[in-house]
Formats: structure tokens, C-alpha cells, sequence
């Protein structure tokens, strides 16, 4: 039986779409009669400005401004936005664990757990409120894990299709995807095709991805003379560099390349400066180099606008990625001991314990927004209000403790899942599924760390996958731990206990049953 025919079989599956839909347009009802407006942070003035200009690239990648003009076409009603953002980030969650369920066969009330749970997080509307990438970015970050669970299990061509187009939408609204191609890769090289089908999957999966990179590497060269993906990347490198630098040995100006002179002496004017300074700007990792006007990055693009008035702002900015790349390679190279204690070691444990940041004030404190925003969403006046007076939002403080407890939590569980052998008491269908999560997870971690700062709306899908499998997980290995020691056959029948896994359907890998509720109980 195909999924869509198992969701339309049970009049309990329908039951179930139906109760997510009425959840999900109540609980955002109620969150929008205490935050009428939407959220604002410096990122959404860029996407708006590039909505506006309707250019070709941008500071951010340029996919979430495209989805901001092409909304604006239907409606420029912000509630409405912020609603089908929303509704996509929710839809994408639901379709993760109704696919979970159909192809592992969950226990049906740890099915129902995890599905309240989910859908019913205040992170998600809080996300979803933000005039910025991260909502649909991680609904397309869901939405792209979950289609390789069925490459696994079912691969086709029209899947196939659909994934690479997941993929490329993914890669237009956040370069956080850049290493999601790998992994799709590696999911097709284990699909049961022959090679050469296989080979022309992987280049179709990488040829539209290539080709939004070399397009917004001929815009580029068009605008700033120099071909380059991402002048952000540039920036932050040298940023990130900053950081350990900051704490390092100065590198005396004799022993750096010409090309960094200039730059070089700024930089160490400015660390001498802040060794002086009882409360250092920089004490914490975040946006201090990246985007202050005192520090050497900004310091260092003023001085170019001044010596070339003809080309100044974007142009100018764009400029200055691969030079500022290149610098931060360098300091990396020349001070490794200091970058890894002062930018990767904070890094790894703001990953640990990520920072509310934005999502902890409305609006960023702010009553008032520029008259541009108020012509963009068509709002009466400029004014903005919210349920609470000093516009704090005190409870998402509570998630990067939250989210630091579910990390651990699903370390734990793969570690405790090797020791007790638990993979092999289980098809290889679902070997392959928590595998392929702890890559991902694994990937985000490495990735995420190594990038830039980390905060909470960064985290919202890989959060979300440690949450679900580590649950799965720690809840078999509770079961194998309360459960006496069995003969092979009762515990080939018994582990369906958690799993809801039936001994029949485990050992010869059938389809699950057309409803939620025939399981093993």
C-alpha cells in the first residue's frame, strides 16, 4: 500500500491531518493576539531592500527575498505571510512523523506523543514570526531529510525530481545547505539501482545546485569584477579569524603578504586598543567583527569608499569577500591554538547551549520600524506593539538549556544503542534511518560550528531531529533494559514494544497496516 493510500485508508489518519490543521490555525490565532506584528531583526531590512530592488543577488542568499516579492504580488498582508510560513514549517513536521510512522511502525502512543509535542513547540511560531529565512529554511531542511528516507526505502524517478528541487529551493534560502549534497549523495550510493543509475542520479542531484552557484558567480563578476559565491562567506571567515586572533600574539605587518598590509594594520590598532578596554566588545563570539563600524572589517571597507567614491556600498562590499577570506585563512594558519580556544571551542559549546538572540526580544526592543517596512507590509502607521511592555520574551531563554539536554540526550542514545547492539535486533530499513539521522546530525554540528556563531533559529531542524530519534532510541533502550533477558524468538516478537515492530514484518520487512492503531500492543 502506498503512503498517500495508507493516510486516506483509516478514518483515524484522517482524523489526525484533520486535528494538526485545526491545531495548527488555533495555536497560531492565539500567538497572534499577543505578537500582532511580525517579528523584525537587521536581516529582514536586507531581504526587504532586495525584495524591493528585485536584484539578482544579495548579502543573504537571494531565495527568501524572491518569496517576499512573489508574496507581496498575491498580498501584502504580513499575517498571511507569516501564517503560510507557519503552515509550511508545521506541514513539513507532520510529514517527517506520519513517514516515520508508516515506515517504522511506531507504538501508537509514543506516535501521538511525539506529534503534540512537535507541532504544539512555541519555537515554531516564534521562528515563524521573524521576517527571515529561518522558518522555510527549515521546513525545506525537513522536507529535504525526509524525502531521503524514502529514497532509502522507495526510490524513483519522480522522487528524485522532487528532491533535487528540495535541494536547490534549500541552497536559494540559506548557504547552511551547502554541504546537504553530500549527503544525498551518500543516500543514493546505498540505494538498490546499478551503478550507472546511480551515477546519474548524483549528477542530477549536483547539476542544479551548480548551476544557481555558477549563475551567482557570473552576477558577481558582472557587479564586483571577481567571481565569487558568497562575499558573506568572506566576511565571516575573517570575522570567525578575529576572534582567536584577538587573544593571540600579533602578527608583526613585516611578516604578512602586501595584500594584507593595510587591513593588517587596522586589525592591529584595533586589538592593541581593546586590550585596554575593561569590557571588551568582542567577550563573547556573535556579530561584533562581522558588523561593527569600529572594528577592522568596517573600518577597512570605509577606508576603500573613501579612496573610490564611484564604487561604494554593495559594489564595494561584495569586493572585499575574497580579500577578507583570504585573511582570515591566513590568520588561522598563523595563530591555530588561539582560533580553536577562542571562536571553535565557544562555538562548540554555544551549539551545546545556543543563544535566544533576536527571539528573546520583540521587535528588538523597537516601537516604531522604517517607513520602508511600513510601506512593504502596507501598515497604517509605523507604530508596533505586543503583549508585553519591555517587548522581552522571557521563556525562549529557556530553550538553549532545553535544546542542550536533547543534544546530550541523543548522544547518549546512539552511544547506548551501539554498546547494547540494539541496530542489529532491527531491519536494516531501520539501521540505514537512524544512521542516515546521526549524520545529519553529526554534519550539522561540524558545519554549524566551523561557519559562524550559533544561535537558536539556526537549530530549529536539527533540534528537531534530535528530539524525535533520540526519544525513539532511548526509548528502546529502556526497554531493553527493563525487559528480562529473552529467548531469540520471544525477543524477536517483544521489540516491537517501542518500535511497534511486529515479528512478522521485521523479519521479512512487509508494509505496515493501512491504520495507526493494528500494532503490537
Amino acid at each position: 500500500m502506498t503512503f498517500r493510500s495508507w493516510l486516506l485508508a483509516g478514518s483515524e489518519n484522517k482524523k489526525i491531518l484533520l486535528l494538526c490543521t485545526i491545531g495548527t490555525v488555533v495555536w497560531f490565532g492565539i500567538f497572534k493576539i499577543m505578537f500582532p506584528f511580525p517579528n523584525f531583526l537587521p536581516d529582514s531590512f536586507s531581504y526587504i531592500d532586495e525584495a524591493i530592488r528585485n536584484q539578482g543577488i544579495n548579502t543573504w542568499p537571494i531565495g527568501y527575498s524572491k518569496f517576499l516579492r512573489l508574496f507581496s504580488s498575491i498580498t501584502k498582508w504580513d499575517t498571511g505571510m507569516i501564517f503560510f510560513q507557519y503552515a509550511g514549517l508545521q506541514a513539513s513536521i507532520t510529514y517527517l512523523l506520519l513517514s516515520l510512522q508508516y515506515l517504522l511502525k511506531i507504538n501508537q502512543r509514543l506516535f501521538y506523543g511525539l506529534l503534540v509535542i512537535c507541532l504544539l513547540n512555541p519555537l515554531q511560531l516564534h521562528i515563524s514570526n521573524l521576517i527571515s529565512a529561518d522558518a522555510l529554511f527549515s521546513a525545506l531542511s525537513i522536507l529535504w531529510f525526509t524525502q531521503l528516507l524514502w529514497l532509502l526505502q522507495r526510490p524513483t524517478r519522480k522522487l528524485l525530481f522532487w528532491h533535487a528541487l528540495v535541494l536547490l529551493t534549500a541552497f536559494t534560502f540559506r548557504y547552511n545547505a551547502l554541504w546537504y549534497p553530500f549527503v544525498s549523495i551518500i543516500v543514493l550510493l546505498l540505494i538498490k539501482w546499478p551503478l550507472r543509475n546511480k551515477l546519474m542520479a548524483g549528477a542530477f542531484v549536483l547539476l542544479l545546485p551548480l548551476l544557481f552557484i555558477v549563475n551567482t558567480c557570473y552576477q558577481y563578476k558582472k557587479m564586483a569584477g571577481t567571481a565569487q559565491f558568497s562575499p558573506f562567506g568572506g566576511w565571516q571567515l575573517a570575522g570567525n579569524a578575529l576572534y582567536g586572533y584577538a587573544h593571540a600574539q600579533p602578527i608583526p605587518i613585516t611578516q604578512v603578504p602586501p595584500q594584507f598590509k593595510e587591513l593588517h594594520r587596522l586589525t592591529n590598532l584595533h586589538m592593541d586598543s581593546l586590550r585596554h578596554v575593561q569590557k571588551r566588545p568582542d567577550s563573547t563570539l556573535g556579530i561584533y567583527y562581522l558588523w561593527d563600524p569600529k572594528a577592522p572589517e568596517s573600518r577597512y571597507a570605509r577606508l576603500l569608499d573613501s579612496k573610490n567614491p564611484a564604487k561604494q556600498g554593495f559594489a564595494n562590499w561584495a569586493q572585499l569577500g575574497p580579500l577578507y577570506g583570504s585573511y582570515g585563512q591566513f590568520l588561522i594558519r598563523e595563530r591555530p591554538a588561539a582560533f580553536a580556544q577562542y571562536y571553535l571551542l565557544p562555538n562548540l559549546i554555544k551549539y551545546y547551549v545556543p543563544n535566544a538572540e533576536f527571539l528573546h526580544m520583540y521587535n528588538m526592543g523597537n516601537d516604531t520600524i522604517p517607513v520602508t517596512i511600513q510601506k512593504w507590509f502596507a501598515f497604517k502607521t509605523n507604530k508596533i506593539h505586543g503583549f508585553t511592555a519591555n517587548r522581552k520574551i522571557p521563556y525562549m531563554d529557556w530553550y538553549g538549556p532545553l535544546l542542550g539536554i536533547i543534544n546530550l540526550l541523543f548522544g547518549i542514545s546512539i552511544i547506548g544503542t551501539g554498546m547494547l547492539s540494539v541496530f542489529r535486533r532491527h531491519p536494516a530499513l531501520y539501521k540505514k534511518i537512524m544512521v542516515l539521522a546521526t549524520l545529519v546530525w553529526i554534519g550539522n554540528i561540524l558545519f554549524s560550528v566551523i561557519a559562524s556563531p550559533v544561535v537558536l533559529r539556526y537549530q530549529m531542524f536539527p533540534g528537531l531531529l534530535a528530539f524525535v530519534f533520540g526519544t525513539l532510541l532511548l526509548g528502546k533502550i529502556i526497554q531493553l533494559a527493563i525487559k528480562p533477558a529473552s529467548t531469540p524468538a520471544t525477543e524477536t516478537a517483544d521489540t516491537g514494544i517501542v518500535l511497534g515492530l511486529t515479528g512478522a514484518s521485521r523479519e521479512k520487512n512487509t508494509e505496515p497496516t493501512p491504520t495507526l492503531t493494528e500494532h503490537v500492543q
